[in-house]
């Protein structure tokens, strides 16, 4: 009786189940289909980032708890979705009514793609080329859009407008006579700018001409 025993137990030898990570292995017991379930991806486990848009319904596949926040009032979200134990998605929304005031343009250059809350007709300014902004920013849809252009040099100035004093800084080219006043068609002051960048600067009277014969 006891070696009829032993040789039973010898024949129902136990199931084993090899574990791979390229595909699930499976075995057939008692009719049945057993499935190794640690090379099944858990649906949790899938996806661990928020949806790039805010979710209309449907299954959720992040953990339990996840909150993903979407909409801009300011700074502040305007929808909360919170991914629930059952795979479902809960929604709390809040108005943005009013809006919190816009805000001035950043003393720092601010980063293109980085959030703003500034008034989207406002252009803001940054770096200085020759008195132009080099770099601009503008906000729109709460997302900064920064531009950025070359610094060449100014072109060489003009005549001013009025006579410069003598020794006083220049940026015309040398080769180029300014003239003010005017004698009976002849000019009274006459201005150059010399290598030193300074103005060296002649006048003359402006007597009255000699009579008609």
């Amino acid at each position: 009786m006891k070696s009829k025993l032993l040789s039973r137990a010898t024949l129902r030898r136990p199931f084993v189940v090899t574990v791979t990570t390229v595909a699930a292995v499976t075995a057939t017991a008692c009719g049945g289909t057993l499935v190794d379930e640690s090379t099944v991806q858990d649906p949790i486990l899938e996806s661990k980032a928020c949806p790039a848009e805010r979710p209309t319904g449907g299954g959720c596949s992040l953990a339990a708890g996840t909150k993903c926040t979407y909409g801009d009032c300011g700074g502040v979200p305007t929808t909360t979705a919170t991914c629930l134990a059952d795979g479902s998605w809960e929604f709390v929304e809040m108005s943005c009514n009013p809006p919190p005031p816009l805000e001035a343009c950043p003393a720092e250059e601010p980063v293109s793609g980085s959030h703003c809350f500034v008034d989207p007709a406002e252009t803001c300014g940054y770096r200085d080329c020759n008195g132009v902004p080099s770099v601009t920013a503008k906000c729109k849809g709460y997302v900064w859009e920064v531009a950025e252009m070359s610094c060449n040099p100014p072109p060489p100035e003009s005549c001013p407008p009025s006579a410069p004093a003598e020794g006083a800084p220049c940026d015309v080219e040398p080769t180029e006579t300014c003239e003010y006043g005017d004698c009976y068609g002849v000019a009274t002051i006459t201005a150059v700018c010399n290598e030193q960048k300074t103005w060296e600067v002649a006048e003359m009277s402006c007597n009255p001409p000699p009579p008609e014969p």
